[in-house]
């Protein structure tokens, strides 16, 4: 049996979604004191491009579970996964685009009120991955869903 990759990959966007919020306020905060210039939130820019790029990466090999599991799943639970991981790929990939459109506005008061609010977004980010990971987590282990690629390739009647 073959392991699927959507628990291996799923991992990455959640981790880089921690990491996001304390990244974005304080880069803003070093750039606010001066501390470091003001291209450094390219840097925020990357690791919210990376959150959101692994986001939809794991949504893609989530689709490609979804249609195994809810042979032996109930949908239910599969759809409330699936739409919890919907929120956090929007999430991501619109705080995504905001901090790179950030990097275009020239007012510096904008600039700094812009940046400490995206690294709060942050935290509403973090906020549906968790959701969506708990949602997965629920399908593992209350729905058994470990089990059910094995249940899913098992002939009827065989054991």
């Amino acid at each position: 049996m073959e392991l699927p990759l959507h628990p291996a990959i799923v991992h990455l966007p959640i981790g880089l979604a921690f990491l996001l919020p304390l990244l974005g306020l304080g880069v803003a905060f070093a750039i606010a004191r001066a501390w470091l210039p003001r291209t450094s939130w390219m840097i925020v820019v990357f690791v919210a491009s990376l959150a959101a790029s692994t986001a939809v990466f794991a949504q893609r090999t989530g689709e490609e579970e979804e249609r195994r599991l809810e042979r032996v799943l109930q949908k239910d639970a599969v759809h409330a996964h699936e739409e919890a991981a919907e929120r956090f790929v929007i999430a991501a990939v619109a705080l995504a685009l905001a901090c790179a459109a950030l990097m275009f506005l020239r007012h510096e008061l904008g600039f700094r009120a812009g940046s400490f609010a995206l690294g709060l977004l942050g935290f509403g980010v973090l906020g549906t991955g968790l959701w969506a990971g708990r949602k997965g987590a629920e399908l593992v282990w209350i729905h058994g869903a470990a089990n059910a690629p094995k249940a899913a390739s098992t002939p009827a009647g065989a054991q």
